[in-house]
């Protein structure tokens, strides 16, 4: 009966613990990306993306248009890109 006391108690502990962890998870910080470019794109256009986050440490911009996908920018986790504290900043232009 003392094991079994003691497995109920531990199981709680464990459940008390992981609730923890998601209330506290569920309360940080996400991440803040602001995209500035004209309303209309056509041949060629400017695009500006600000990609911010606690740890930003890679990050993928893709443009979708009619089930088409266009590959705008790659930043490997490895990168020894300049991270400043408003984040990365990426202007393109894009068309």
């Amino acid at each position: 009966m003392g094991i079994l006391r003691w497995f109920v108690g531990l199981v709680v502990l464990l459940l008390v613990a992981l609730g923890l962890l998601y209330y506290t998870a569920g309360k940080a910080a996400g991440p803040k990306i602001e995209i500035s470019t004209k309303a209309i794109v056509g041949q060629q256009a400017p695009l500006t993306v600000v990609a911010s986050s606690p740890e930003t440490d890679a990050l993928t911009i893709r443009i979708e248009q009619s089930g088409q996908t266009i590959p705008v920018f790659t930043l490997p986790p490895d990168s020894a890109v300049e991270r400043k504290e408003g984040g990365v900043t990426l202007t393109r232009t894009i068309g």
